[in-house]
């Protein structure tokens, strides 16, 4: 390569890479996660790209990449291991690979490039080291490098490309049962991409058209519990295909990848919780065509390929630790009402998330006050609340609708809950009740906070407020 062509090359990552850095977002006021620490396991022996990674009872398994064969990776000695290979007739890659109750399924694929796909499903015990056959793919709908997710013991399939165009096609197998059916197509079709499920919905982010040579930075959910595709998400900042993704907590982070003549390094994550970007460490070794299999909160990302298209495999392992984010979201409502106020809101003084009633002398109002972790980590909340002012009284009670009385350490600050998954909520029934003397005009103004339990300094306040009518 001409100094003239390495020159614009960089030039052309630092602008991709300083593009990334202005998109992404983070929440104001948040205990950020921090940007991810890399470090390098044992090589594979066996260089391939355009291959598949899961993780089945604490080992991985990596497969494809024009190849049959089947390889093991146990991360408490650091060793790899060969295992039952793959019994395709014809050399596959860009294979669609999930892993559900002890088994992988290696779905699909293809034999050369663009095409001809194949709608095989191979089974994996990984107990027996065997190999079985499901139910192919529905007729006509066969397929490679689609998007895949695990959700309910069921494995979803988005989009792809079959005999050299891209398809939109959504599909579902369960395993249990050994069949398929077609779901609504993806609002947009593309390929080379990795879905993930997070939050009750599938998401199908970036990819490309392979068929156009064009990359997309569409973001999409399909709802699981709907049936339907949601759309209108923040788009992926750096478009490219053929990365890894990898779930922390409400966070999605897509590594790596290839697209414009470039493979990248770039390392973004998509918070589905607060709908925002941030930038991640860059992988070590930039490449494409890889998953990411996931153990005890880490990302292994093992092969790939070093430059654009083919030609290029490597060996090479390295894995990805991200320490997770704090977030405490305080919401409220009346216990009459279906909506809360303060969704994303977030300060300590109840600004943008009060509600305010009006009460009869002697009369009583019930508030709803909860606390969601938009964090990207396991959470706890510390709730405290005000006590009652002249002419008013104030209780509290554990959770939206119950009886169990808490008045004493939420006024004194040490009502905690702890075990809140990301996304996760917790609850707390604050009444305010007017004496039937208290004067017209008085008010009793409670503010509620709830503090993260693991980052001390972060924390979200509502405020409810009665009026005497």
């Amino acid at each position: 390569m001409s100094a003239s062509r390495r020159g614009t090359r960089r030039t052309v990552v630092a602008l991709t890479m300083a593009l990334a850095t202005l998109l992404a977002v983070s929440v104001p006021g948040v205990v950020s996660a921090d940007s991810g620490t890399w470090r390098t396991a044992a090589p594979t022996g066996f260089k391939r790209q355009e291959v598949s990674y899961v993780q089945v009872n604490g080992k991985m398994y990596l497969a494809g990449g024009r190849s049959n064969v089947q390889q093991a990776y146990d991360p408490v000695t650091n060793t790899w291991s060969t295992v039952a290979p793959l019994p395709a007739p014809q050399l596959l890659d860009h294979v669609q690979t999930a892993a559900v109750n002890g088994k992988i399924y290696y779905i699909g694929g293809v034999t050369g490039w663009p095409g001809p796909s194949v709608g095989s499903v191979y089974i994996y015990d990984t107990a027996s080291n065997r190999f079985s056959t499901g139910a192919p793919m529905p007729a006509g709908r066969d397929r490679g490098a689609g998007g895949t997710a695990v959700a309910n013991g069921k494995i979803y399939i988005a989009g792809g490309i079959h005999a050299g165009t891209t398809v939109g096609w959504f599909d579902v197998y369960d395993p249990s049962a050994d069949t398929w059916t077609s779901l609504p197509d993806l609002p947009h079709r593309r390929d080379h991409f990795h879905a993930a499920t997070l939050d009750g919905r599938i998401w199908a982010i970036g990819g490309r058209i392979s068929s156009a040579s064009t990359r997309v930075g569409y973001n999409e959910a399909y709802d699981l519990a709907a049936g339907r595709w949601l759309t209108g998400f923040a788009p992926l900042p750096t478009l490219r295909a053929g990365f890894a993704v990898a779930v922390f907590g409400t966070e999605l982070a897509l590594i790596g990848g290839e697209g414009g003549g470039l493979t990248f390094n770039t390392n973004e994550a998509y918070n589905t919780a607060s709908n925002t970007w941030r930038t991640l460490s860059p992988m070590p070794t930039a490449r494409h065509g890889i998953q990411a299999a996931m153990r005890n909160g880490a990302a292994y990302i093992a092969a790939g390929g070093l430059r654009q298209g083919g030609g290029a495999p490597t060996d090479v392992h390295e894995v990805l630790t991200v320490t997770p984010s704090y977030r405490p979201d305080a919401q409220i409502r009346l216990a009459s009402e279906t909506a809360f106020l303060g969704n994303n809101v977030y300060n300590t003084t109840g600004s943008g998330q009060t509600r305010s009633v009006t009460s009869a002398a002697g009369e009583r109002r019930s508030f709803v006050v909860r606390v969601q972790n938009d964090g990207s980590g396991a959470d706890g909340f510390a709730f405290r609340g005000c006590s009652a002012g002249t002419g008013f009284t104030v209780r509290y009670f554990a959770g939206a609708t119950g009886t169990t009385e808490i008045t004493a350490p939420v006024v004194n600050g040490t009502y905690a809950v702890t075990g809140v998954a990301p996304g996760g909520t917790r609850a707390v029934r604050l009444e305010v009740t007017a004496g039937s003397t208290t004067a017209s005009g008085a008010v009793q103004a409670c503010l509620v906070t709830g503090r993260s339990t693991s980052a001390a300094s972060i924390a979200d306040a509502v405020l409810a407020r009665v009026t005497v009518s």
